[in-house]
């Protein structure tokens, strides 16, 4: 049976201890290979049998205004997955709350991502993904 999802949605948690903040070794956002597919407006449905799927394990980038132990927030972003599995074109839609900097932080963290993409019909395809990132600090 055929999978309609629009969207997909990855709910991502990290810890911030001893008011360290987690960051990403190396960041593989600047490895990125050359656009090789033309990327449909945001507001296109891609048919896909098989979504996305996250294939690496990175640390979420904390923004540096975060400095209160128990602080909480979340931004939904929506990224272009292509069909080699790369984010692109990632941007932030809402973020609660506003002004600390957890935009630029989730869009760091999902360029790290790399993905199996999203497949119809046996071929890999492209398409549009939403996705929640969550910062709680414990």
């Amino acid at each position: 049976m055929k999978s309609w999802l629009l969207t997909l949605a990855i709910v991502f948690s990290a810890a911030l201890t001893s008011g360290a903040i987690a960051q990403n070794q190396a960041s593989t956002s600047d490895s990125l290979p050359p656009v090789e597919e033309k990327i449909p407006p945001p507001d296109t449905f891609t048919y896909f049998d098989t979504a996305p799927r996250q294939i690496n394990d990175v640390l979420q980038v904390w923004p540096e205004r975060v400095t209160t132990p128990d602080f909480q927030g979340k931004v939904t972003v929506q990224y272009f997955v292509d069909k080699k599995g790369f984010p692109r074109q990632i941007h932030s839609l809402k973020a609660t709350p506003t002004d600390m900097g957890l935009e630029d932080a989730a869009v760091e963290t999902i360029k790290r991502m790399r993905f199996t993409p999203a497949q119809h019909n046996g071929k890999p395809v492209g398409i549009w993904v939403a996705q929640v990132v969550q910062f709680k600090a414990r």
